[in-house]
């Protein structure tokens, strides 16, 4: 399997299984891309163009979804204390409980993860991911004189 394919694959199989574990929890009202765009928040909140750029939706999209979180009472907008004619997107209480529900399920998933193929194994596949990221951010932020222009790779992009 490409790595592409393995990549997107395992993306799938994480938000799903924090998906069924949060419903396990009592968030019976959120979507596959709810979790794709809580997922994509900081904790000190958010502009909307921004959120879109993380979750690479459009912001039409991004803001449809960000109106049904609102309407479930996950997110709420509020003036942007940088620039009062912006919004910034910030959890409510019951969507900073669903994070930390969030973040507990993600460490048991985790943990089951590495119990599939072993503590170093999974510390190893994590490790080379996260360097692979490391030297794709560096080379967008430095690219080599005379190579193709790459993306602009931001490494919390998803934390």
């Amino acid at each position: 399997m490409s790595l592409s394919r393995l990549l997107a694959r395992l993306l799938y199989l994480l938000r799903q299984e924090t998906l069924d574990g949060v419903t396990d929890s009592g968030y019976t009202d959120l979507r596959p891309p709810h979790v794709h765009v809580l997922g994509n928040m900081r904790a000190q909140g958010i502009r909307l163009t921004e959120l879109a750029r993380r979750c690479q939706l459009s912001l039409g999209t991004t803001s449809v979804f960000v109106t049904e979180l609102e309407d479930l009472g996950y997110l709420e907008r509020e003036p942007d204390p940088d620039d009062r004619r912006a919004k910034r997107i910030t959890f409510t209480e019951k969507g900073r409980r669903l994070q930390a529900d969030a973040r507990e399920r993600l460490s048991q998933i985790e943990r089951h993860w590495a119990g599939l193929i072993g503590e170093r194994s999974y510390e190893l596949a994590r490790g080379s991911l996260q360097a692979l990221l490391d030297r794709l951010t560096e080379e967008a932020r430095n690219p080599p004189a005379g190579t193709p222009a790459t993306p602009t790779v931001t490494r919390n992009a998803h934390p």
